[in-house]
């Protein structure tokens, strides 16, 4: 058998994977290359000195069978087949319009395979097939309107290396298209932007293009692991990425999006991704609905750990992924889910659960959203238990919230260390808000904070807090200038009711309240732990609470 090595150079959208099969095919991780690369460092034969082949020249001449409808669908069972799929898309008018096309069986387009560094290490034949995507793009009549079922099977090999933006085993796929059931493994494709199922989306005409159920275990140097940039109306479900990521634009574990108008449904990345605005699942996305992201993520903003920057819902998603943002400049917009909403109608995030520790320099930084620009905002039923490194405008759940915020039923589990401005242990800073029974765990570190909350750090407009409780201890400067509930503008108004605290809250209790103190106190002598008075109105507050349940408790009252 012969044995040969292609040394190929490390290109922004590259995509490569190591000689272990996506769920199954060999078990373990599914990038464990370690056996072939030490075999291939002993081989070092150059890519100059290698015979390439192209597969449309040896493409079949027809399908395995059918006719292409819905009852028969085209029938391919090699890679000469897929092949001929290719070069009848690229090259006819129309071909692939409302057709329908089967894989029956696993395609080998390449039986070698490609280590970290994008070497090749062949199968026995001393040839390398290169692969032309099927659908060349939006500039003619060829890309791809069908629909497609892999059933299952696994495409291996693919080997791509050109400039242009088509990368994967179909380049653009549009006007209701639909790619399904099939995963690519052992490959590698250098292009602009891509993915390994499809380089992009097009929805065209309120028709939706879609993704399902279709699996990556490539390393991804372009924008997504399954899909490239979306436009318009497309649809992305049930997909999954183990590839690491590493590009030099927006980035995301399925798809780089770049669209508004795209969903993605029960989705889960693995890979560690790098970026510009990266999101753990996708970067740029309408609606985001029970996706998973446990890869590492080093970004610039906006940083999500399932979403940079979503137009609409977020709902059911979990983030393991630690993010950090310590590179970029002005960085802005980091979340442990989303890192910005950003949409003018009614946004919501709810249901979703943050595990990941946040490391930025950055502003407007939550454990769940990072920030928002949106009329209205719910987030609700959501839980963060990642730590928020020290940075700016920060929040246990949401760092910014220049809106209309209505906060209820989320927990923050995660220490806070903010540095300047304001930090809160529910969010840093918001305009308009009603937050309701929520609960603090986490301790907050105020160190020179402008403005430092147990539950906001400032407010701008309306403040309505009740039923909340803080069990998190707090440290804050001296220099700081305000107190429990933060900072108030002029002529805010500010409701606080039934609000219990329990943690020790050192140094916070001093002469400087800029009106936003509470006037009164309950401490617990033995502890130092203190229950806030619930009071309502503006200024210093003042109000009534059953001081026998407080008193029962062990609480003294004392006056400020």
């Amino acid at each position: 058998m012969c044995l040969l090595l292609l040394a190929i150079p490390t290109f922004v959208g590259t995509i490569f994977v190591a000689p272990t099969a996506l769920n199954g095919g060999g078990g373990g991780n599914p990038l464990n290359s370690n056996a072939t690369e030490e075999m291939l460092e002993d081989i070092g034969v150059d890519v100059e000195n290698y015979e390439h082949e192209n597969w449309i020249d040896k493409r079949a001449t027809s399908f395995s069978g059918g006719n292409g409808t819905k009852k028969a669908p085209y029938e391919i069972s090699s890679a000469e087949e897929l092949a001929y799929l290719a070069y009848r898309v690229n090259n006819e008018s129309l071909f692939a319009y409302k057709k329908f096309f089967i894989l029956t069986d696993d395609i080998v387009l390449n039986d070698g395979h490609f280590d970290n560094d994008g070497n090749y290490f062949d199968g026995g034949d001393g040839v390398l097939n290169t692969w032309t995507p099927i659908g060349i793009g939006l500039g003619s009549t060829s890309f791809y309107q069908s629909f497609f079922d892999g059933q299952g099977h696994y495409v291996h090999g693919i080997y791509i290396d050109t400039e242009t933006e088509d990368g994967g085993l179909f380049g653009t796929i549009t006007y209701g298209a639909t790619l399904q059931n099939f995963k690519v493994d052992n490959s590698y494709v250098h292009a602009e932007e891509g993915g390994v199922a499809c380089a992009g989306m097009y929805g065209k005409d309120n028709r939706i293009s879609n993704v399902i159920n279709c699996g990556n275990a490539c390393f991804v140097t372009s924008g997504g692991g399954v899909c490239g940039s979306t436009i318009n109306y497309c649809s992305i479900e049930d997909c999954i990425n183990y590839g690491n990521i590493e590009a030099k634009k927006d980035a995301g574990g399925i798809s780089s999006g770049h669209s508004s108008y795209t969903y993605l449904n029960n989705c889960k990345n693995y890979g560690n991704i790098k970026g510009n605005s990266v999101g753990g699942v996708v970067s740029n996305a309408l609606r985001v609905v029970n996706c998973e992201n446990v890869g590492e993520i080093v970004s610039g903003s906006p940083c999500g750990g399932v979403v940079a920057k979503v137009g609409n819902i977020v709902k059911g998603c979990y983030n393991a992924g630690n993010i950090n943002v310590t590179t970029a400049t002005n960085a802005h917009n980091i979340g442990g889910i989303v890192g910005q909403m950003f949409a003018t109608e009614e946004t919501s995030c709810t249901e979703c659960i943050n595990t990941g520790n946040i490391t930025t320099i950055g502003f407007n930084v939550g454990g769940i959203v990072g920030g928002c620009s949106v009329s209205s905002l719910v987030i609700a039923n959501c839980k963060n238990f990642g730590d928020l490194g020290e940075t700016f405008v920060i929040g246990g759940i949401i760092g910014s919230a220049r809106t209309e915020l209505y906060l209820s039923n989320c927990e923050n589990y995660g220490d806070i260390s903010g540095k300047n401005y304001n930090c809160g242990g529910f969010a840093g800073v918001v305009d308009s808000a009603t937050i309701s029974r929520c609960a603090n765990y986490g301790d907050l570190k105020a160190d020179k904070v402008e403005s430092a909350g147990l539950f906001v750090g400032r407010s701008y407009v309306l403040l309505d807090i009740f039923n909340c409780i803080n069990f998190g201890n707090v440290q804050k400067k001296q220099n700081s200038s305000s107190v429990c509930f933060g900072m108030l503008e002029a002529n805010s108004i500010c409701s606080i009711n039934s609000v219990i605290s329990s943690g020790n809250l050192n140094n916070i209790l001093h002469n400087v309240y800029l009106g936003t103190n509470f006037s009164e106190f309950y401490l617990d002598i033995k502890t130092g732990n203190i229950g806030l008075k619930a009071f309502s109105g503006k200024g210093l507050f003042q109000g009534k609470i059953d001081e026998n349940i407080l008193q029962n408790k062990g609480y003294t009252k004392k006056t400020i």
